[in-house]
């Protein structure tokens, strides 16, 4: 059958996927998702129904196998979590769900960082919802954004320069119903209209040889993983930050980055443990979870269905090993 349609993103059209006719389609629904701004946390898409890529209320959240809000396992993170590369069955959450019969809810989001994930944390909670588990799956996007050399104030999401040059460009034409209407722009929109030096090829790391700016990035995520751990324990539930696992073999401005920064939060972790051994056992350096020649990446740290399979058995191992009490 010929593809209906074709994807501008070129991970689409990567080897992984022996079905062209659905990597196409997946993709062509990510890039359709129409973003909302949503206080405290930046994102959302807006509620849809497609045929891989299901949005739903309350949270704006991606669809999962048996999705509950109430005594569930709670998964928050980036993109990755989220599921790009994937359908909604096939997603991290969702076949953690599957292998293991238990309710989940997937909290990741397209770019999110954990000080986002540790705001939708604490909404969910001042909402009502309890928990059984709530995992932390993060590393790659506090890195990717923080260490970027055109921010210089920790911590910073990755739209913020995207918002700030917009509205001063516009300033003197621009009123508060524009303001409102740019804030609720697709994403994909907004991209369109921002300058070249924004584009993922032209971006610079200056954490690579900053080791201030580089420890900065690294203790925002450790503690806002230790903030997270401490909700999760007022609220009786059990906590896993785990550092994700990105490409080794892509040669990349970010694996380099990686490479300098993952140790320094390995190395915070340690100080941590020393305040707190209780956090310390929730901690998981899952960067080596998947092989470099599986073949599963499809880029620096996004996994085909294959991958996120192998995360979501460590995962379930994880919970497992941690039992009822850790």
């Amino acid at each position: 059958a010929k593809v209906r349609g074709r994807s501008t993103d070129p991970r689409a059209d990567a080897d992984q996927f022996k079905d062209k006719n659905f990597s196409h389609q997946l993709f062509i629904e990510k890039e359709s998702l129409e973003m909302e701004y949503k206080s405290y946390i930046g994102w959302r898409p807006k509620v849809v129904n497609l045929k891989y890529t299901n949005i739903e209320k309350p949270y704006n959240a991606r669809s999962s196998v048996l999705q509950n809000l109430s005594d569930s396992t709670w998964f928050f993170g980036g993109s990755t979590i989220w599921g790009i590369g994937s359908s909604d069955k096939g997603t991290i959450p969702s076949l953690y769900a599957s292998k293991s019969n238990s309710p989940v809810f997937n909290f990741g989001e397209q770019s999110w960082q954990s000080r986002q994930s540790l705001n939708q944390l604490i909404s969910a909670i001042g909402d009502g919802h309890q928990p059984k588990i709530i995992i932390f799956y993060d590393g790659v996007n506090d890195l990717a954004t923080g260490c970027k050399t055109e921010y210089n104030e920790i911590p910073v999401h990755s739209r913020q320069n995207m918002f700030s040059t917009y509205i001063k460009d516009k300033r003197e034409i621009i009123n508060t119903n524009k303001i409102i209407k740019f804030l609720l722009e697709p994403y994909s929109g907004l991209q369109r209209k921002l300058s070249k030096k924004r584009s993922p090829e032209n971006w610079n790391y200056d954490c690579i040889h900053d080791t201030k700016k580089a420890n900065s990035v690294a203790s925002h995520l450790v503690n806002n993983w230790y903030s997270a751990y401490l909700v999760s324990k007022a609220n009786k539930a059990r906590f896993i930050a785990i550092l994700q696992p990105y490409n080794k073999n892509v040669i990349s401005k970010e694996k380099e980055l990686f490479q300098k920064i993952y140790p320094l939060i390995k190395k915070l972790i340690k100080q941590k443990c020393l305040l707190d051994k209780e956090f310390c056992s929730t901690f998981v350096d899952g960067s080596k979870w998947i092989n470099p020649n599986s073949n599963y990446f499809l880029d620096i740290c996004h996994l085909i269905q294959e991958g996120n399979d192998v995360v979501a058995e460590k995962i379930i191992n994880l919970t497992k090993k941690f039992g009822e009490n850790y």
